[in-house]
């Protein structure tokens, strides 16, 4: 049995994440060339997307992919799953500009989670999305974010690995300083 923290990891053919969570120059960055928000349902929800989401079988998850550029040049291929229980409605509305500021409608704004990073080769698809040839470097980013104890958010991102920092804060706890 893996943790959801490790499905949460597995890369799919092409990873995802919402950046919002990454401190980043917000103006120079936006989505383009393709959004796409789906239910996703049994046949299309894989195992570890509800491990990881902390649902059972049959549970309605919706899936949002999203092409981010910055300055016009592709930057990162997102794909990001939700649980339609925990956001009744999501796929009903609108696309969100940001999903953070949609997630704070329904009153659950992520205040933690779970990344993991892993340089990788660009698949076919995830080339010709980015601009790169097959198999040049790329980050993937996985992401599990939670708002309190509720998981609410399960991303994995492929960037270009030369047109992205990550960039890590690191701060001692309270009570150690």
């Amino acid at each position: 049995e893996i943790s959801a923290l490790e499905a949460a990891a597995n890369p799919l053919d092409f990873a995802a994440s919402d950046i919002d969570f990454v401190a980043v120059t917000r103006g120079a960055i936006s989505d383009a060339v393709f959004a796409r928000l789906q239910t996703m349902h049994d046949r299309l929800g894989r195992i570890d997307n509800r491990m990881a989401l902390e649902v059972e079988e049959g549970h309605p998850i919706a899936h949002w992919q999203r092409l981010r550029t910055a300055d016009g040049e592709p930057t990162c291929v997102s794909d990001v799953y939700l649980s339609l229980e925990v956001f009744p409605g999501f796929l009903e509305d609108d696309e969100p500009e940001s999903l953070y500021q949609r997630f704070d409608e329904y009153g659950l704004h992520p205040n933690w989670g779970e990344d993991s990073v892993q340089a990788s080769a660009a698949t076919a698809t995830e080339a010709e999305h980015l601009g790169l040839e097959p198999g040049a470097p790329v980050l993937r980013i996985s992401r599990r974010a939670f708002a309190r104890e509720v998981a609410c958010e399960v991303s994995r991102t492929v960037y270009r690995s030369d047109r992205f920092t990550l960039w890590i804060p690191v701060l001692r706890a309270e009570h150690e300083r």
